[in-house]
């Protein structure tokens, strides 16, 4: 016998090894599932207590009150962003135009 085969007794094609590797695929795979299991399950629970609460707290009134408040917010940021735009297109050093363009002058002449 080799010293290969004292340290490592079962041989690499063996039916031994086969079988342990598939004993542990197997329990892998139940772990895996069991965990899809607690997850789905609580989704489920969580999506139980959404609709629970939208049934019985939310009125008609609140949907429109939290519409009308969702367009006034969505007003505002677009007011912002136009604001914030024309401020940078008429700094000097808000728009990069002349920069790009006078660098690609310079990039073609040396080539």
């Amino acid at each position: 016998m080799t010293n290969a085969n004292r340290q490592f007794p079962i041989e690499a094609g063996s039916n031994t090894v086969v079988m342990a590797a598939a004993a542990i695929v197997l329990i892998l795979l139940g772990i895996v599932f069991q965990l899809g299991v607690v997850v789905i399950a609580l989704a489920a629970v969580a999506l139980w207590q959404i609709v629970r609460f939208a049934v019985e707290g939310i009125t008609l009134a609140d949907v429109g009150t939290t519409m009308l408040l969702g367009l006034a917010t969505l007003a505002r940021v677009i007011v912002l962003i136009a604001v914030a735009s024309i401020i940078s297109i008429n700094l000097p050093w808000g728009s990069d135009s002349t920069r790009i363009r006078r660098s690609s002058r310079t990039t073609s002449r040396s080539l």
